[in-house]
């Protein structure tokens, strides 16, 4: 999204720099890094693991955590390093962590966000599900032995060697046998087949 674009986070923080008369000594990026990775395991985070004695500026409390645990834990670890972070926008108002009030609202707000995509993430995987009972298209690439038609999922040529892999595993054949065999570049191919309920039919 435009909006929140890495160019966008890094002019806001910039202009907040600028309005509080903060000198920039580095703008860290992870470009296309999801929040769902822990801070201190991106390589943008290992740099802030090593600060002291300084304010970090940050848009966005989800741009940073990828959850409340992984938060309070960051938080405290800054705290130990005289680093704060502020946050340039939290519903509006920016934040800064070098307060016991700031520390507080962060604490309530990143319980709020984990909250919120828990409950995306729920109804994602529900929309998901009743695609695929509805046979409508719910990812770009089909499964192996599939193809996307007018209909939804349909089988195409390969579908005869997913049966074959069926029938290897059903025999009990190693998963390395059957990797050597059939010529596969990893196990991705047969887990799905092990565990997508797509196959399940293959299996009676």
């Amino acid at each position: 999204m435009q909006d929140n674009s890495v160019e966008m986070q890094k002019e806001r923080c910039e202009a907040y720099c600028k309005y509080n008369n903060f000198e920039v000594k580095e703008v860290i990026t992870d470009v296309n890094v999801s929040a769902t990775v822990k801070l201190f395991s991106r390589e943008g985070g290992k740099k802030l693991k090593v600060l002291k004695n300084a304010r970090i500026v940050t848009l966005k409390l989800d741009r940073m955590f990828r959850n409340t645990m992984d938060c309070l834990g960051s938080l405290d670890d800054f705290t130990n390093r005289n680093c704060a972070i502020c946050f340039v926008d939290m519903g509006g108002q920016s934040l800064d962590t070098g307060t016991a009030m700031g520390r507080w609202f962060v604490t309530m707000m990143s319980s709020f966000a984990e909250l919120e995509r828990n409950i995306i993430s729920e109804r994602t995987c529900s929309v998901l599900r009743s695609k695929k009972l509805r046979g409508e298209k719910y990812t770009g690439t089909a499964l192996f032995g599939f193809k996307w038609g007018e209909n939804g999922m349909e089988e195409n040529e390969d579908i005869e060697q997913v049966k074959v892999i069926v029938g290897m595993l059903k025999s009990g054949m190693k998963k390395t046998e059957i990797k050597r065999l059939h010529n596969l570049p990893n196990y991705k191919k047969i887990y799905q087949i092990i565990n997508r309920e797509e196959y399940q039919r293959y299996w009676s």
